[in-house]
């Protein structure tokens, strides 16, 4: 990232900050700092990722791509915490344009290291789920149907290699299931888990 972008993306994100601040003061009835930073972890994941992006699609790793996928969750669980719309409009900001060229350098990468969907079944065995969704490139989300066997959502939870994406939830259009967001580690790569 250039200066006048990472100036711009701080300022977005303390403005994240202090709108979320302003609106827990309004149920506190206290006030709160005024001395806004953009946490530390913020703006590493921030250049991380940058520097990542920056690098050629073409010659990036599993491990490079794997890197970039892992901050850029973080990045967008920042924004969920802090209720930041990923709408049309804040696509056109200064957070926005560097999360869709992110997006962009991370659809190229896993081109290259795209999984065969029959591999994803067997490298969660035992944990059988219901269903597996494709979320996003090497993405996926494990879907168990009510009621839920609660021992197969704890095998996929701890099947080595596995990288949980998002905690186990329960989904608003599958009442009583639950679902498991989940990639795969980078040291797997090339492994025939068959």
């Amino acid at each position: 990232m250039d200066t006048s972008q990472t100036q711009a993306i701080d300022f977005q994100v303390k403005e994240f900050i202090h709108a979320h601040i302003k609106e827990l003061e309004s149920y506190l009835g206290c006030t709160l700092t005024r001395d806004i930073q953009t946490p530390d972890t913020i703006s590493r994941w921030l250049n991380q990722l940058s520097a990542l992006c920056n690098s050629s699609p073409e010659v990036a790793s599993f491990e490079n791509y794997h890197d970039a996928r892992r901050y850029l969750n973080e990045i967008s669980d920042f924004l969920m915490v802090f209720k930041q719309d990923t709408d049309p409009g804040f696509e056109e900001t200064e957070l926005g344009k560097f999360i869709k060229r992110a997006k962009q350098w991370l659809n190229k990468v896993s081109k290259r290291h795209q999984l065969p969907f029959d591999d994803v079944w067997n490298r969660i065995a035992p944990a059988s789920p219901d269903h597996i969704a494709v979320i996003d490139q090497d993405v996926f989300e494990a879907q168990w149907w009510s009621p839920v066997p609660m021992m197969d959502v704890e095998i996929l939870l701890r099947t080595e290699g596995i990288t949980i994406v998002s905690p186990v939830l329960e989904p608003p259009k599958l009442a009583g299931g639950r679902s498991v967001r989940f990639t795969f580690s980078p040291d797997l790569e090339g492994r025939d888990m068959r």
